[in-house]
């Protein structure tokens, strides 16, 4: 059996807010700084979410953590599995446009 991303409603709100800025005009870098701070996104999600909106599957990101590479993650007590702050997600997909990389370069 293959593993697939799926589509959460988190990562399908994220994708209407996403579309939201775009219409506004805002691309790439900006964009992703935008979603990190709209307040109609959760300020936490779960790893299937995160997976979907960084379009990578659930076991990427839990090879990841493994590595101890980003994104940061928290556990809760009382809650089963790993939480990702929506802006360190939303920081890691800015740098990742051309914007971000030039501003990792000159830095």
């Amino acid at each position: 059996m293959t593993e697939q991303i799926n589509e959460t409603p988190t990562s399908l709100l994220f994708e209407r807010r996403k579309r939201h800025f775009q219409s506004k005009g805002l691309r790439g870098a900006a964009l992703f700084l935008a979603l990190a701070a709209d307040l109609e996104l959760p300020g936490h999600i779960d790893e299937a979410s995160a997976a979907a909106i960084l379009g990578v599957l659930p076991s990427t990101l839990k090879a990841r953590r493994r590595k101890r590479m980003p994104p940061a993650y928290t556990r809760p007590l009382g809650y089963k599995g790993p939480l990702y702050d929506t802006a360190v997600v939303c920081d890691m997909l800015a740098e990742n446009t051309a914007e971000g990389r030039l501003k990792k370069v000159s830095a």
